[in-house]
């Protein structure tokens, strides 16, 4: 980024009141840098290089912090300031990325492995000869039989089963009004023997806010803080030259609560032994429903309860019928289940990361005639490789269940080098100072937000329900879990 701001500063001796008249004239890249941090640095944006004086030259300006103040003076001070940001309430209109999910759930069967005499026996010969009435009278053992393996054929049916909802095309969104409160701080001592020395904390970055609603599920609760330490000094050479160096020590902590809906595509594989040991309520959802209307058809007692109660599975006539279906299932030669999954699947998730980093500030000064100052300064980039971890649970719906992922988490961010050249010049008995910047700002270099979880190393473990039944490396390799 490149940024040329000139400003008039005009000053009165003994009397200290301020006043900045700022025309800036600015180019934005992919990026921002919080240039406000003293109350001079504030009120003059970004041109407050060449004429930083003062404590808070220790952050603008190293080099200048060997002159003398706006008001003639060699000595120590310290500058307190506090920022106060306020973001109204408001509310907005988002496209949603929640297409909602499904799933298609295809049962496997071995006919070798039929054991069509044990299914009838679990329906009962005599329930199946009282409903094929006067057929049963020739022959009702076969056509016993071939009832049943009528019933058989219903297991090449697929099962489609909804497991979330989507959500309209456009979704509404809020947040509340934040405030956030963020101190600094600027000292330097007087210059003895040329050599002068300081130091700023200040807030390079700091905000927490809560979005609300559908809209809002992205970032639903984000904290996010950045503090910078910097020690500095500087040597003045008969003042009119200057040099002055800084550490700069960062740290940064942030989290994050939020929703998303991540595309999901890819199958789950129960065996039969999963299947049959499922809860009634899921095992109902993993074979096809008219199974309880053919069985009530051919004298299956628990089907034709069952269906007396509406379905009702806290019906303890359901729980019979679906009791007995699994020991049908299990004559049937099931040998496994497979659901495929396709759509968007819903992520609660919760990250935090944290981290240290630093750098160097450089600037040098020479006084120009009896009344310009010309500056240079230098900021090296600074790279955050933070530390943290991940906690997410993945929804499938009322039938599959939830998945808890917990992994760790790597953020790398970069704050990119700046180069400033400044000229400041003061006219009339240096009650006005003009200044003019030219800032470079290079945001192409470095990574801006790269977030890399550990995905390998996470633990998967299914919460509830088919999903339950499956082993961490199982459910790692379900759909894309370990995508998201």
């Amino acid at each position: 980024m490149k940024n040329f701001s000139p400003f008039c500063y005009f000053k009165k001796l003994k009397k200290r009141h301020l006043i900045a008249l700022s025309l800036p004239l600015l180019s934005y890249a992919n990026g921002f840098k919080i240039q406000e941090q003293s109350l001079n640095g504030t009120a003059l944006g970004s041109a407050y290089v060449a004429g930083a004086r003062g404590a808070d030259a220790s952050f603008y300006n190293p080099a200048n912090m060997g002159f003398t103040n706006d008001w003639g003076e060699n000595r120590s001070e310290f500058e307190m300031t506090t920022t106060v940001i306020n973001i109204p309430a408001f509310s907005f209109k988002v496209p949603t990325t929640n297409q909602g999910l499904y799933s298609v759930t295809s049962l496997e069967i071995d006919k070798s492995q039929q054991n069509i005499l044990g299914i009838i026996n679990t329906i009962g010969l005599g329930n199946i000869l009282k409903a094929l009435g006067n057929t049963a009278a020739t022959n009702g053992l076969s056509q016993a039989i071939n009832r049943v393996q009528g019933l058989m054929n219903l297991t090449n049916q697929k099962v489609v089963t909804l497991a979330s909802n989507p959500d309209s095309q456009i979704v509404n969104g809020w947040t509340g009004t934040t405030n956030f409160v963020l101190p600094k701080f600027f000292y330097k001592t007087r210059t003895h023997n040329g050599f002068t020395f300081g130091g700023s904390f200040t807030a390079p970055s700091g905000l927490g806010m809560k979005w609300n609603g559908k809209g809002g599920e992205f970032l639903h609760d984000v904290f996010i803080m950045m503090v910078e330490l910097a020690p500095s000094m500087s040597y003045t050479v008969n003042k009119r030259f200057s040099v002055g160096v800084g550490l700069r020590g960062l740290y940064a902590t942030g989290s994050f609560n939020n929703t998303v809906y991540v595309p999901l595509e890819g199958t789950s594989v129960l065996s039969a032994e999963q299947i049959l040991n499922l809860p009634n309520n899921v095992f109902a959802d993993q074979v096809p429903s008219n199974m309880m209307t053919l069985l009530g058809n051919i004298g299956y007692q628990p089907a034709l309860n069952c269906q007396k109660a509406g379905g009702d599975m806290s019906d303890q006539s359901c729980q019979e019928f679906y009791n007995g279906l699994k020991k049908i299932m299990g004559y049937s030669g099931l040998i496994k289940a497979s659901a495929n999954l396709y759509g968007t699947t819903q992520v609660v998730q919760k990250s935090n990361g944290q981290g240290v980093s630093g750098g160097y500030r450089v600037g040098s000064s020479l006084h120009v005639f009896d009344h310009g100052m010309f500056s240079v300064v230098y900021n090296s980039s600074v790279t955050f490789n933070m530390k943290g971890g991940l906690v997410a649970i993945t929804e499938l719906g009322p039938s599959l269940g939830s998945v808890l992922t917990k992994g760790s988490l790597n953020i790398n961010v970069s704050l990119p080098q700046t180069l400033s050249l400044a000229y400041a010049h003061q006219f009339f008995k240096d009650h006005l100072r003009i200044e003019g910047v030219f800032e470079r700002t290079f945001w192409s270099q470095g990574n801006k937000f790269l977030v890399t979880p550990d995905f390998a190393n996470a633990t998967y473990k299914g919460l509830s329900g088919t999903v339950a039944s499956l082993d961490s490396e199982t459910l790692k390799k379900t759909g894309r879990l370990s995508e998201f």
